[in-house]
C-alpha cells in the first residue's frame, strides 16, 4: 500500500477529543495513546498520541492536531 509515517504528539488530556474531531476529515490508519507524565517539579498527565497516516496527509495531520 501507500508509504505510512508516524506522529508523535503529547498534548493536554482535556484536548484529546479536540484532536480526533480535527482528525476526522483525515485518512488515519491507526491512533493510539498513552500516559506521559512530562515535568521536573510536578507530576503532569500528558497524553502522548501515536498518529500513523498517509504520506500525503502527513502535512494535513500535523495540522490538525496543531
Amino acid at each position: 500500500g501507500d508509504p505510512k509515517k508516524k506522529l508523535e504528539c503529547i498534548i493536554c488530556p482535556f484536548k484529546l477529543e479536540d484532536v480526533k474531531e480535527a482528525l476526522t476529515h483525515i485518512a488515519v490508519a491507526g491512533i493510539q495513546n498513552s500516559i506521559e507524565v512530562v515535568n521536573t517539579d510536578r507530576v503532569v498527565p500528558k497524553l502522548k498520541l501515536e498518529i500513523v497516516v498517509t504520506e500525503e496527509d502527513l502535512d494535513q495531520a500535523i495540522e490538525a492536531v496543531q
